[in-house]
């Protein structure tokens, strides 16, 4: 990110956790070094976990037979 000056760079989905203790964020970024009033990163995390869960229980039921 750090070589994108100015550019959104994402989504990009992360999984993190293991088990039953798995959580998936999806981070958006944006070099903001040029701008003065940040001088950095910034990056915004959500939590995507019951959205992939429940788009994992349609394609179930989508592509299987009960």
């Amino acid at each position: 990110m750090a070589a994108t000056r100015g550019r959104v760079v994402g989504p990009i989905e992360v999984a993190v956790g293991s088990g039953e203790r798995r959580s998936t964020l999806e981070s958006v970024g944006s070099n903001l070094a040029d701008d003065p009033a940040i001088a950095g990163l910034a990056l915004n995390f959500r939590d995507v976990s019951e959205r992939k869960a429940l788009e994992e229980q349609l394609r179930k039921l989508a592509f299987h037979d009960r």
